[in-house]
């Protein structure tokens, strides 16, 4: 698999969602209290951008008029027709079977280590430099 480095992580702040290109595909990087999430930018239903959606909670009932929130288990909400996706997984808790929006592994490493990453075969002349800042990475 192949990181692609997407932007500094202050770029998406907690509680915001981005659309970015990623591989020549759309990516929306979600940011819920500091948990980064990535889906492809699309609903599989009719193909509105998530990116336009909200992030809602699940929630869950045992009967009528008795509901409860379940934390730390957020979903996407589709804004044309309010289809919701789970942000760690993609599945659809409308038809978990059938339809998913395909997620990706998304991490944040320190800018240091991703200058180091990829060596190559040539050698240059080298020059000290310092990054201070941590960088938004999703996995293809």
């Amino acid at each position: 698999m192949a990181k692609h480095v997407v932007g500094p992580v202050d770029s998406v702040p907690p509680g915001a969602h981005r659309h970015v290109e990623v591989g020549g595909r759309g990516v929306v990087i979600f940011n819920v209290e500091g948990t980064f999430y990535g889906l492809r930018d699309t609903c599989p239903h009719q193909g509105a951008l998530l990116s336009g959606g909200v992030v809602v909670e699940s929630v869950e009932a045992d009967e009528p008029g008795r509901y409860r929130v379940e934390e730390g288990r957020p979903f996407v909400r589709c804004p044309w027709h309010g289809w919701e996706y789970e942000l760690a997984t993609g599945r659809s808790w409308f038809d978990p079977a059938h339809n998913r929006v395909k997620s990706y592994a998304v991490s944040v490493e320190h800018g240091g280590e991703l200058a180091e990453r990829t060596p190559g075969p040539y050698t240059a002349e080298t020059v000290q430099i310092s990054v201070e800042a941590d960088y938004i990475v999703v996995e293809l």
